[in-house]
């Protein structure tokens, strides 16, 4: 049995085009459809008890992770924004502090395929409470607990957006079970670089251990000159990684963690990593199948309590079949 988290308020964050690519936009794939898709598949192998949240964080938990002026400006701006618009920022610069409002987002995202809508922060406040309630019951309880958190957070930074993430979940998280005196450990299997957590480990001093495509080929594009503090530990995958190669790269990082001390293990899992996903521009080539052995592997190699935080995953007709793979891994 399964305990799982849910945001109700995750709808209220709805955009329709992402311009990541230009002109013309494609569908905005960050839909709350794939949350109830995946929930069919894992709820397919295992009961689910879920446990739906329908709170927002509080601010000042929020300021412990986030700078104040940058949530300053999300909760301002989404509440200054017409029922059904969509903001994306038209001016880019580190410094927009005397700009009008509508034009200081670009001092806190870098891309245009993250829009923002009135609903947006709430949403994201209700996705990271989700996190939160989750680590505490993980924490009281001592067993896997499942925040199927959106919008997803690995990719929002002290004070950036971007990348469908608005507040760092994973962060969230980590911030609670320090203040309960316990070590937590991020293992981030999404297709892309959770490059917000990657400031975050450096911030909160935890452990980052990621494997993905090429960061500088692929989203978030680094710049060639990125340097990465001691406390990432990253595989950066080529095109066309097969599925042997990604499970070897996988138990690499599992040896890696299983050197560490360490209480809790928070999972950031992207269902993107399926070859089939849209977002892949260049390819993990993993099937449905092979997320049972991916879980399995993970499952198996902590005997630590572990926190799954949702993060990407967009091929909506193989979501549920790759949820249901992924909980027969974990659960055998």
């Amino acid at each position: 049995m399964m305990d799982l988290f849910y945001p109700v308020l995750h709808g209220e964050h709805a955009p329709t085009k992402d311009y990541s690519d230009g002109f013309p936009p494609f569908d905005f794939m960050e839909v709350g459809k794939r949350l109830d898709l995946i929930l069919e598949g894992i709820g397919s192998v295992e009961p689910i008890v879920r446990h739906d949240v329908e709170g927002t964080i509080d601010r000042a938990y929020l300021e412990r992770l986030h700078r104040s002026d940058y949530l300053e400006f999300l909760e301002e701006l989404c509440g200054d924004l017409a029922p059904g618009e969509e903001y994306i920022p038209s001016i880019f610069r580190d410094r927009l502090e005397r700009a009008p409002l509508r034009f200081r987002g670009g001092m806190y995202c870098s891309e245009i395929g993250t829009p923002l809508m009135r609903g947006t922060w709430r949403a994201a406040e209700n996705s990271a409470q989700t996190v939160l309630e989750a680590t505490e019951w993980m924490m009281r309880r001592g067993c896997d607990v499942w925040a199927m958190t959106r919008p997803p957070g690995h990719h929002a930074h002290v004070a950036r957006y971007g990348g469908y993430s608005f507040l760092n979940n994973a962060a969230v998280a980590v911030v609670r079970m320090k203040e309960a005196g316990y070590r937590a450990v991020v293992l981030d299997i999404d297709y892309h670089i959770g490059d917000g957590t990657v400031e975050f480990s450096e911030k909160l001093g935890f452990s980052y251990y990621s494997l993905h495509i090429d960061p500088w080929r692929n989203y978030p594009y680094f710049s060639s000159d990125t340097k990465f503090p001691e406390s990432a530990r990253l595989i950066h995958l080529p095109h066309e990684t097969t599925a042997v190669e990604y499970l070897n790269a996988l138990k690499r990082l599992l040896k890696e963690i299983a050197t560490e001390r360490y209480d809790y293990l928070i999972l950031s899992l992207g269902f993107d990593i399926l070859a089939s996903d849209y977002c892949q521009d260049e390819f993990i080539l993993i099937e449905n199948r092979h997320m049972e052995e991916i879980a399995r592997e993970i499952r198996r190699s902590t005997e630590k309590p572990v926190l799954i935080a949702l993060e990407g995953g967009y091929d909506q007709p193989n979501l549920a079949e790759a949820g249901r793979y992924f909980m027969k891994g974990w659960v055998s």
